[in-house]
């Protein structure tokens, strides 16, 4: 099941917001938090910060990023596949009680796929090109729930440390759904671990 919740830089801060929305890259200065002309998109890490009752559906979970310029379009659709603790070691703090965290970064494929829509967003003239990023994490829940009581953040963090942004913020799964037309939630099946 994919629950779809967008997420756009805010000039140079990744931020989350509702709906699909984009804003000029290159056009101010960069925040202290992620550049995203600068900062390599290819190495971030996201983390699911999740209740027990939920689940990261294996494969399920993607990363659309779209660059639109005056001389194109383009898109890089990236699927998650887990990644490695260390990775963020320190960054992320301990779960609250009954919460975990899955952490997924990119493949190689998708990596080099990123660079080179990165490259594309740094050739164009200051201001001119929008970015856009949709986050669809594949969840299901492995025992019934309450979606207007269960909540979901997911954090940004990059390689090597820094501060963890949040693309969702302690948001119910209710609203993560109405957002999606089409989505629903489904039991988990033969992927619970």
């Amino acid at each position: 099941m994919h629950l779809r919740a967008r997420s756009i830089f805010a000039g140079m801060l990744l931020a989350a917001v509702a709906g699909c929305s984009s804003l000029p890259i290159g056009a101010g200065p960069a925040t202290p938090v992620l550049d995203p002309l600068k900062d390599d998109l290819s190495k971030l890490l996201i983390a699911y910060d999740l209740p027990d009752t939920l689940e990261a559906v294996p494969g399920a979970s993607t990363l659309t990023v779209g660059v639109t310029a005056p001389s194109g379009t383009r898109n890089v659709a990236a699927q998650l596949v887990p990644a490695d603790f260390d990775d963020v070691a320190g960054a992320l703090p301990d779960p609250a009680d009954g919460r975990f965290y899955v952490l997924f970064g990119f493949t190689t494929t998708d990596q080099t796929a990123l660079g080179k829509l990165q490259g594309f967003a740094r050739a164009q003239p200051p201001g001119s090109a929008r970015l856009s990023v949709d986050l669809a994490p594949g969840l299901c829940f492995n025992e019934s729930i309450d979606p207007a009581s269960v909540r979901v953040t997911v954090l940004v963090a990059t390689k090597g440390g820094g501060p963890l942004i949040p693309l969702i913020a302690n948001t119910p799964l209710a609203t993560l759904i109405a957002q999606s037309p089409g989505a629903s939630l489904a039991a988990c099946s033969g992927h619970s671990g």
